[in-house]
This record gives C-alpha cells, sequence and structure tokens, in this order.
C-alpha cells in the first residue's frame, strides 16, 4: 500500500511538471494545444519528436519555446534538399 501511495505521489509531482511546462510553452505558443502536448510526451519521455510543416506555423517558436522552458540553449539545423 506504501508503494502505491508513493507512486501516486511521484505521478502528481510528474504531472503537475508537465503542465507547468506546457503553460510556460503557450506563453509562446498560441492555438496548438495538441502539438504543445505531443512535445511534451516526447520530452517527458526521454523520446525525439520529428516537426514537419508548412513555412510559418511556428515551428522553431514552438522548439525555442520548449528549449527555453527546460532551462537549455537553442540552435536551429536547417535540413533542406540543397545543402
Amino acid at each position: 500500500m506504501n508503494d502505491t501511495l508513493h507512486v501516486v505521489e511521484k505521478l502528481t509531482e510528474w504531472r503537475a511538471r508537465a503542465l507547468e511546462f506546457e503553460r510556460e510553452i503557450q506563453k509562446a505558443v498560441l492555438g496548438q494545444a495538441r502539438v504543445i502536448r505531443l512535445v511534451t510526451i516526447c520530452i517527458f519521455a526521454r523520446g525525439h519528436v520529428l516537426i514537419e510543416g508548412d513555412v510559418g506555423v511556428g515551428k522553431t517558436t514552438l522548439l525555442r519555446s520548449a528549449s527555453r522552458a527546460l532551462g537549455g540553449d537553442f540552435a536551429r539545423v536547417e535540413g533542406t534538399v540543397d545543402m
């Protein structure tokens, strides 16, 4: 029973951290709650994310705000066919 309580406390703590992370990103990125949630899941699962989309939809802004919310740096890498 004590182990179950410990797990529930940890999950509650991680959920609070994830929601705070999302709120921080939402300060810079508006109207993209689903994308922000998917990025949050990838980060908390320690996975990778590939973001594709048309020009001007906020991909760079999303990743810049996510890196700042994590306390890290941001560097953009261009991956076009002509490079």
